[in-house]
């Protein structure tokens, strides 16, 4: 079982990948091709629709991975990973429900401290 969850970490950072894609094809569009690949457009589209349920899955995979190799829960990188997407997780509802610019906004730099918080775990694990 160890096996399992520890390689569960490497799943986790799949679905962070495929969630950050999101945003990324859409800035690649816009900002490099001046929104005029369609395939980008649908492939935006997909991902948006993806979004949510990828972001729930990883929030349970995540909570999964960390509480069965920790033995509980504990203070350490995996669990400031996991506090930090339950942040995001939490602001993209409410992106959801309220689409206020400013919450909108959080929730982009909340991504950012996921991919921080995330790095700075794989760093100290593999040490």
């Amino acid at each position: 079982m160890y096996w399992l969850f520890k390689n569960l970490g490497w799943v986790n950072i799949g679905l962070l990948v495929l969630i950050i894609m999101h945003f990324i094809l859409r800035r690649v569009n816009k900002y490099a091709l001046g929104n005029k690949s369609k395939f980008l457009k649908k492939a935006s589209k997909l991902m948006s629709s993806l979004h949510p349920y990828l972001t729930g899955l990883l929030l349970i995979s995540a909570f999964l991975h960390g509480y069965n190799l920790v033995g509980g829960i504990r203070l350490h990188s995996g669990f400031i990973a996991f506090f930090v997407i339950l942040l995001q997780t939490i602001f993209g509802i409410l992106v959801k429900k309220f689409f206020k610019k400013p919450i909108l906004i959080i929730h982009r730099f909340t991504g950012l401290a996921i991919v921080i918080a995330v790095i700075t775990h794989v760093v100290l694990m593999k040490t």
